[in-house]
């Protein structure tokens, strides 16, 4: 239940003085309906205007506020609807000038004679000073109102500055003065006031820095925010970790018999995560690990190494994969990397014969079967386990915070390691997996060489027609990967279906056609025929981005890569790369090409590092882009920004983790969670 003091915060904001039906449903457009809505919604930018008792050296083009005495109004024009009144200020002429304007209402409204106070942009035609629509006709007694600093928001139609200022300020009356939630040490470090100081701070701005996301007020509330997101994880954290986890000892025959079999060495990175994961599943806090791993780094090895010391116990393990394709893959890896072991095994996925899944489900249910490779058809409640111990889960952010909860509450303190192909910078990393440890491979197997990345201009492309007939005559593969199935009319760009065309037309039936839109059977059996060779040059969409490895796969052309994001075209390049030739992949670009376009796809020739690529790649298209906010479990942070506060989210991650229950049930920590519900709420629900 949330805290009553917080009541001012979460009532309407039609409950505000000069707000009505009409104005409510305007900020509704703008997604404000409560009064912590509204002052979550930060100024932008500020403008100053300026009091000027006289027009002597008066800065044009500058909103100034000056008093001014009417001295007569000019007949209307109806063919240009102007309307114009002449006045002085301090015996200076000026104009006042309206448009589409009513004149019987401007002549009454200001009688000649009058003394008011005028606010507006000041302009100067020919030697006459004028104001054309000025923003404020009253009083001299709000002189205070109109002179200074000013925020300015972004607004829908039918809002004012004015008016939304003034209902700021009325919902600004209403906060309540809250308990301290942020440590003392924090607070005196930085500098920081109180939080309900530092939304009038913001609110009411005196100088540009007060609305500066770097500036002290605007800090402090996007720690708040971040603060109370970590906050947020880590008691989802500590609820998971008051459950004693089934504990495993190391591996002394499966784990040494796998290394055997796998006919290579471990490179050093992959040999400390495994001895970092044998040491937290033998302990008795659950394992809850995140293992960020660059394109190729060996995190599936590292994962099943894992699997093996869970199942020598005789618990049962899962492995969660996003795609039928990846299911599949894993299968094959497997099969090969344990013919000769006695683990037993099964992959079941959405197309799984009846009669098979069934097998398996008892096989699980039963004990039968050691570990089961899958994908959203283990979250069906039919699946059930003898002795869950251990789930794995492929590609986080294909899937939510709800569906790992399901497939792990399918055990008993079952532990846990969530695995991440997409390079992730660090402050995207702690929001999206905040509630999880982190850990990354970077290190690449002995042997992998260096992708070689090229542009080149779509203009251009048929000369790489001449190389790639080439490159087939020597039995090499290749894939060709556009940003839409079927010709579009509003975009001019690549298709693969055209693309398609084209290559058959040059290279003959060696051409197959991937997209999402064929079915389940009729991809496996394009990725089959590409496998086998049948098909020598796979075009396609970005459906093969994630959960296809052909070591023989050597060239990946990708069609207007301006369009991607740099780490989908980091992702991309994975494809290739993964056998003992040399590979290369070719970014074609349009003609519209940007100068950060371009630098955007020279970062992709100079660099094969996957986490500088996420960096810049956030900094360029936002959190939300990289892994899909609605997917990811990264929220929609209202005042924080990830690339401005990124620091601020690490030091907020670090105070987070020293609060134990007892902090939690405190009234300033219960206050601050139920300040931001939806940043729990969007984790849980992607």
């Amino acid at each position: 239940m949330r805290p009553f003091v917080l009541s001012p915060l979460f009532s309407s904001v039609s409950g505000l003085s000069s707000i009505g039906p009409k104005t409510t449903a305007r900020f509704q457009k703008m997604g404000v309906h409560r009064v912590w809505d509204l002052l979550q919604r930060l100024p932008h930018n500020i403008e100053t205007r300026t009091f000027l008792s006289t027009l002597k050296d008066a800065p044009l083009n500058e909103k100034v506020t000056v008093p001014l005495e009417v001295v007569s109004h000019s007949p209307r024009s109806y063919h240009h609807k102007r309307h114009e009144i002449s006045c002085l200020v301090d015996d200076v002429p000026i104009g006042l000038v309206f448009f589409h304007a009513y004149g019987q209402h401007l002549t009454e409204k200001m009688p000649r004679g009058l003394t008011c106070l005028v606010s507006g942009t000041l302009e100067k035609k020919g030697s006459t000073y004028q104001m054309v629509h000025p923003d404020f006709i009253g009083s001299m007694a709000q002189k205070e109102t109109w002179t200074g600093v000013a925020p300015l928001y972004s607004l829908t139609a039918g809002i004012s500055q004015t008016q939304y200022r003034k209902i700021v300020h009325h919902a600004l009356e209403g906060v309540p003065a809250l308990p301290e939630w942020l440590p003392e040490e924090v607070m005196q470090s930085y500098g920081w006031a109180s939080w309900k100081d530092a939304l009038h701070q913001v609110h009411k701005p005196k100088h540009i820095e007060d609305i500066s996301p770097t500036g002290k007020g605007c800090a402090r509330l996007a720690f708040d925010e971040l603060f109370a997101h970590q906050v947020s994880l880590h008691k989802l954290r500590l609820g998971v970790k008051k459950k004693l986890g089934q504990t495993f000892s190391a591996s002394k025959k499966l784990g040494p018999a796998l290394k055997k079999q796998l006919g290579f060495n471990l490179t050093k990175g992959q040999e400390e995560v495994c001895a970092l994961f044998e040491k937290e599943l033998a302990a008795k806090e659950p394992m809850m690990r995140l293992l960020q791993g660059d394109v190729g780094s060996g995190k599936t090895v590292v994962a099943l190494l894992s699997m093996m010391q869970v199942i020598e116990q005789g618990a049962q393990a899962a492995l969660l994969a996003p795609t039928e394709i990846l299911a599949e893959q894993h299968g094959a890896r497997f099969e090969a990397f344990l013919k000769d072991l006695l683990v037993r095994w099964a992959v079941i996925t959405g197309k799984t014969p009846a009669k098979e899944k069934k097998s398996i489900k008892e096989k699980l249910h039963q004990g039968e079967l050691d570990f089961v490779v899958g994908t959203h058809a283990l979250l069906e409640s039919t699946v059930s386990f003898k002795k869950l111990g251990y789930v794995v889960i492929d590609e986080q952010h294909r899937f939510g915070v709800n569906q790992r909860k399901k497939l792990i509450e399918k055990g008993d303190g079952v532990n846990l390691l969530v695995m991440s192909a997409t390079p992730i910078p660090r402050s995207l990393a702690l929001t999206a997996f905040g509630d999880l440890d982190i850990c990354q491979l970077k290190e690449k197997p002995k042997g992998r060489l260096p992708i070689q990345t090229t542009l080149l201009s779509l203009a251009r492309v048929e000369t790489l027609y001449d190389h790639l007939q080439k490159a087939l005559q020597k039995g090499q593969k290749f894939y060709w990967v556009c940003p839409l199935i079927e010709e579009s009319e509003t975009l001019d760009l690549g298709h693969a279906e055209a693309r398609a065309a084209a290559l058959k037309n040059f290279l003959g039936d060696k051409v197959g056609l991937l997209h999402g839109r064929l079915s389940s059977s009729e991809k496996e059996e394009v990725m089959a025929g590409f496998v086998a060779g049948t098909y020598q040059v796979l075009v396609s969409t970005t459906v093969i981005e994630v959960g296809v490895d052909v070591p023989d796969a050597t060239v990946m052309i990708i069609e207007h890569a301006e369009r991607f994001g740099l780490a989908q075209l980091h992702q991309l390049r994975g494809r290739v790369g993964r056998g003992a030739h040399p590979s290369s992949c070719v970014l074609l670009y349009g003609n519209k090409l940007s100068k950060v376009g371009k630098k955007r796809l020279e970062m992709m020739r100079e660099t094969n590092d996957g986490f500088v690529i996420a960096e810049a790649d956030m900094r360029l298209r936002g959190p939300g882009d990289i892994l899909g906010t609605k997917q990811s479990g990264v929220p929609d942070f209202r005042m924080a920004d990830l690339e401005v506060h990124g620091q601020l989210l690490a030091e907020a991650h670090k105070w987070a983790l020293r609060i134990d229950d007892k902090t939690l049930e405190t009234p300033s920590y219960q206050i601050l969670l139920s300040l931001f519900p939806y940043l729990l709420q969007m984790h849980m629900e992607s």
